[in-house]
């Protein structure tokens, strides 16, 4: 991606992400630098957009609504991803420990932007930590005759 791109991504961010109104060149430039990337002449790329993807007035820049509507699209939240939020946000009340819970709204926050992967990890972890957490105070008689003792070596030396 190069900086006309990133300039243009990072101020759509500014809305998307950051919930600004308004933005300015120095916001552009802490993208950049959180994403430890070289910048770029930030000003000049903001000045060759304004007019077309990006408006300009007294209080700063803001993203033109085609613009918006089309990185929305590209960048968005997925179509999917507020259906299947809806339908587990109630699912965290069921949790019975707080650990679990804590968990719960990590895999919340995966799924929000659009981390898919991380969230199945994170409801993987819950469901390891259910089942250790229901062993160790129901099984663990049961489970602990079911583990093999390593036997012993004998190494011929007198320790």
């Amino acid at each position: 991606m190069g900086h006309a791109e990133k300039v243009r991504l990072f101020a759509w961010l500014q809305h998307h992400l950051f919930k600004k109104d308004r933005f300015k060149t120095a916001d552009i430039n802490w993208c950049y630098e959180k994403l430890h990337l070289q910048p770029s002449n930030t000003s000049q790329y903001l000045k060759n957009v304004e007019g077309t993807d990006l408006l300009k007035d007294s209080r700063g820049y803001y993203c033109e609504g085609r613009f918006r509507t089309k990185y929305d699209t590209l960048y968005g939240v997925h179509h999917v991803t507020p259906q299947v939020r809806q339908m587990v946000q109630g699912l965290v009340n069921d949790l019975p420990e707080l650990e679990e819970k804590d968990i719960f709204q990590e895999a919340m926050v995966c799924l929000k932007y659009n981390a898919g992967r991380a969230a199945i990890i994170m409801v993987w972890n819950i469901a390891f930590y259910h089942l250790c957490k229901y062993i160790l105070t129901h099984r663990l008689a049961d489970f602990n005759k079911r583990i093999p003792l390593p036997r012993m070596i004998k190494t011929g030396s007198t320790q």
